[in-house]
């Protein structure tokens, strides 16, 4: 599930994870690979973040990165991570 597309960070939910569940506030980390120009995503995440769970988080940390990364951490554990584009799919013919 990719953050932006209608089902994560815009509406309140990220991957299915909410912070109000966890009994303190989070830290998160957005880890953003810099040669593909993924700060601004990276930007754009954070600031909803801030702006939709407010006071709920400690931290929304931006982590640089390469090689096609975007992940998203919430006290280390992996709640996003974007699919490897280089990853492709088979198919064998019958």
């Amino acid at each position: 599930m990719d953050p932006f597309d209608g089902e994560g960070v815009g509406d309140g939910r990220m991957a299915g994870y909410d912070p109000i569940d966890t009994g303190g506030p989070v830290k998160i980390e957005i880890e953003y690979c810099v040669p593909c120009g993924y700060l601004d995503r990276a930007l754009d995440a954070q600031r909803t973040l801030l702006s939709t769970f407010g006071g709920r988080l400690e931290s929304v940390a931006l982590v640089t990165g390469e090689k096609g990364v975007f992940t998203f951490r919430a006290d280390g554990d992996t709640i996003y991570s974007k699919p490897d584009s280089t990853t492709s799919l088979r198919l064998s013919s019958p």
